[in-house]
């Protein structure tokens, strides 16, 4: 167990360092690739799941929803993100 969490954690920051290369000098879905460095966070905290952990697996869950629409839908459709 505990070797299989060392593994996933490593992979975890190795895929999450990449995407911020990508953001920081990427030209090209900057927008796409922050909404799934986002989405790649909340997926890695279901992996640890603790019945502690209820309220930041919520406000996880909360901030990939708001980001898709802050940061994938048109402007019109922010306002929804917001609140």
């Amino acid at each position: 167990m505990k070797k299989a969490m060392i593994i996933t954690s490593s992979l975890f920051v190795l895929l999450e360092a990449v995407l911020f290369y990508f953001i920081i000098f990427g030209k090209n879905y900057v927008a796409e690739i922050s909404y799934i460095s986002i989405v790649l966070c909340f997926l890695f905290s279901l992996l640890f799941f603790k019945k502690s952990d209820k309220l930041i697996m919520v406000g996880l869950l909360l901030t990939c929803g708001a980001d898709y629409f802050l940061v994938l839908c048109p402007p019109a459709e922010r306002l929804k993100g917001m609140i």
